[in-house]
């Protein structure tokens, strides 16, 4: 099945623009959009420490989700 490689792809084109957009931000003085980015990735980031540090397997379709939302 194909997807989790797709899943992987577009979380990590997310995860790239998103610290791609924060110097643009910093730049134009919006701040508050510069570490909302920051957490954004964070968030996006937690299900691959969680499966790291604690083991526990998540559906790819959430992993997905949670970086589509983002």
């Amino acid at each position: 099945m194909r997807l989790p490689n797709f899943n992987r792809i577009v979380t990590f084109s997310l995860q790239l623009l998103l610290i791609g957009m924060v110097p643009f931000f910093l730049y134009g003085r919006h701040y508050v959009r510069a570490v909302a980015a920051l957490i954004a990735v964070f968030f996006s980031l937690l299900p691959a420490i969680v499966k790291r540090n604690y083991k526990v397997t998540m559906p790819w379709l959430f992993e997905f989700v949670i970086a589509l939302l983002l």
